[in-house]
């Protein structure tokens, strides 16, 4: 046997109201969040606000000292692909967040050399003050000095999650190095070296 209770409003033991619907498939809590009823189920605007991808549009080179990427970023553009929500803002490879709330990021960086390399590695580097960077992921890749005539390609890649509670103070960057000289891989219209990040919710 089925049973369906219709109201047009929840209220609490103080006659407060809790949720109210308008009859039209739309609901109002006490929190003042409209969400819409779908027939899969709640839609609600608490969830995922924003996610963007980066990259670097033209090649640079990793030394054997870690290097900034400091130049020729840009917001991945190729369709299909855009940005939700209000995405990061960079200067000099230095991105600031939008708002506070816990942010996942993914890094790669592609490298090629016509040499084989021991090591290449991509940073993920943080600051709490505006100032000083800590490195906090690393990605690292390698393959054997087998050397010849053809380019040898590999990828590195890391991951970080952060907590931003002050985003006038909480930025990051990233930096590369390799133990022999590599190209940094960079394009307007593929990803090589870059970054996709998704704020996942309040903090």
């Amino acid at each position: 046997m089925t049973s369906i209770l219709k109201v047009d409003q929840l209220q609490d033991s103080g006659g407060n109201a809790i949720i109210t619907s308008d009859g039209a498939g739309s609901i109002t809590t006490a929190s003042g969040l409209n969400t819409a009823i779908t027939n899969a189920g709640f839609a609600t605007t608490n969830g995922i606000t924003m996610a963007q991808m980066w990259r670097i549009n033209a090649s640079t080179t990793a030394t054997s000292t870690p290097a900034d990427l400091t130049a020729n970023w840009e917001i991945a553009d190729t369709s299909p692909t855009g940005t939700l929500g209000t995405g990061l803002t960079e200067s000099s490879g230095i991105f600031s967040f939008p708002s506070t709330g816990y942010y996942w990021i993914g890094c790669t960086a592609g490298f090629r050399n016509n040499n084989g390399t021991r090591n290449a590695t991509i940073q993920l580097q943080a600051t709490i003050n505006n100032s000083s960077y800590t490195a906090v992921a690393i990605g690292e890749c390698n393959n054997s000095d087998f050397g010849g005539a053809e380019n040898t390609s590999m990828s590195a890649f890391t991951q970080y999650m952060f907590d931003i509670t002050d985003t006038a103070n909480q930025k990051f960057k990233l930096s590369v190095s390799a133990d022999t000289t590599q190209t940094v891989d960079g394009s307007t219209t593929k990803q090589y070296t870059g970054f996709q990040i998704i704020r996942l919710g309040d903090t």
